[in-house]
């Protein structure tokens, strides 16, 4: 009697290990399918800029006119990429501004081209930017940083009902000097967070 009654739990204990173990393998096939079933479309065309090369390193607030700077923010800014909400005041002359530091951090030098943008990244056409102290084919050596400004402000100093800009602005480089005869000098493409041509 005693061998046929430890036999019965050891069956049970037998079974409970057995359905444990396809409960178990049950719930991680389900996790799994779910996983699985999620997927994500990305359209157009987006290269990174790892930060061993030239990149956006400090962003802060410098001045205002007739604005209040704490209802405009930096959103985010990574690698050459800077992501603003910008609301100006009601008057003519209202504009923010904000100093941009970039450092490169890479073997070569690196030149400016432009802040670039794509329209449907900037939803404001009548409140546009002004860059000072960064200028089309400056050069940031190796190692080295510039400071700039970017100046937000009405089109023609003139108020209009919407006083809020949101964008994406990219402050394009391409590697090398315009001196240098490897560069590629002209590109149709219009790509976003890409310093490089």
């Amino acid at each position: 009697m005693k061998n046929k009654k430890y036999k019965n739990n050891k069956l049970k204990l037998n079974f409970i290990i057995l359905g444990t173990i396809i409960l178990t393998t049950f719930f991680l096939a389900t996790g799994y399918a779910t996983l699985e079933s999620v997927t994500l479309d990305v359209d157009g065309e987006v290269t990174a800029v790892p930060q061993s090369e030239i990149f956006i390193s400090d962003i802060t607030y410098n001045s205002n006119v007739g604005t209040n700077p704490e209802n405009s923010n930096i959103n985010q800014y990574y690698q050459t990429l800077m992501q603003s909400t910008i609301v100006l005041g009601n008057d003519n002359n209202s504009s923010i501004t904000y100093t941009v530091t970039l450092y490169n951090n890479g073997d070569g030098p690196y030149t400016f081209k432009e802040v670039e943008y794509m329209q449907e990244l900037y939803d404001n056409p009548n409140i546009v930017f002004e860059l000072d102290g960064l200028k089309k084919w400056d050069v940031v050596l190796s190692k080295e940083s510039v400071t700039c400004t970017i100046t937000f402000h009405y089109l023609n100093n003139v108020p209009v009902d919407n006083n809020i800009l949101n964008s994406y602005l990219n402050f394009r480089f391409m590697k090398g000097t315009v001196d240098d005869t490897n560069i590629i000098t002209s590109n149709q493409k219009e790509i976003i967070y890409n310093a490089d041509l």
